[in-house]
């Protein structure tokens, strides 16, 4: 007894596709190729939006809180709702990101082009990494949890702070980066196995004892 409106999209479909609002599904068009903007609306209630690779601008629903925009090579623009609290981004030649505050967790990976960065004092969680353009940016002090593999590849960052709050180093944090000094807050109690490895210019490491282990 429960009726879904649907919405039916030819593959040959080129150019922008906004989607009515009341449709609460739509087809499997990841790789219709010729979809080069997409808009979706409220109506739309799932939690993996389907995309399409090539489209340049993309705007998901008011009620999203999970925003995931993963191998999209010409994404140039889209949305963050109001409520969103996590975000996923790789592959995109995006310049520059300014996350808003309420989103707590980042993952930001492998964006050949990414320069600028802003990011939340609300924010906990932060991955970044293969982002070879990326030069400076402030990681706030409510980041208490840094990924597997931070900031490896970002070849053009100067310096970096960890923030206090930290207290795990992971693995293979800052591989081949070429900042020449490090500062390793108060709060650190373990540096995980190969971190900081592959970075032939650093001078100095300042290491607290708060430190406890060191890994290979």
């Amino acid at each position: 007894g429960i009726r879904r409106e649907l919405t039916y999209i030819p593959e040959y479909y080129c150019g922008p596709l906004r989607i009515a609002e009341g449709t609460e599904a739509y087809p499997d068009i990841e790789d219709y190729s010729g979809i080069t903007e997409l808009y979706l609306p409220d109506s739309i209630t799932d939690k993996y939006f389907k995309i399409p690779r090539n489209v340049t601008k993309v705007h998901v629903p008011s009620h999203v809180t999970y925003l995931r925009l993963m191998y999209l090579s010409k994404l140039e623009e889209f949305n963050i709702p109001e409520g969103v609290t996590e975000i996923k981004i790789s592959k995109s030649p995006i310049q520059t990101l300014d996350i808003p505050e309420g989103v707590t967790e980042i993952d930001i990976n492998d964006m050949p082009e990414l320069k600028e960065i802003k990011l939340p004092s609300s924010l906990t969680n932060l991955s970044l990494q293969n982002c070879p353009k990326l030069e400076d940016f402030d990681i706030p002090t409510s980041v208490t949890e840094i990924s597997n593999g931070f900031l490896t590849d970002c070849v053009s960052l100067k310096s970096v702070k960890i923030p206090d709050g930290i207290t795990s180093v992971p693995d293979c944090t800052a591989r081949r980066c070429k900042f020449t000094e490090l500062t390793i807050p108060a709060s650190v109690i373990e540096i995980k196995d190969n971190a900081f490895s592959d970075n032939d210019v650093i001078e100095q490491v300042t290491i607290p004892a708060s430190v406890k282990k060191i890994g290979s």
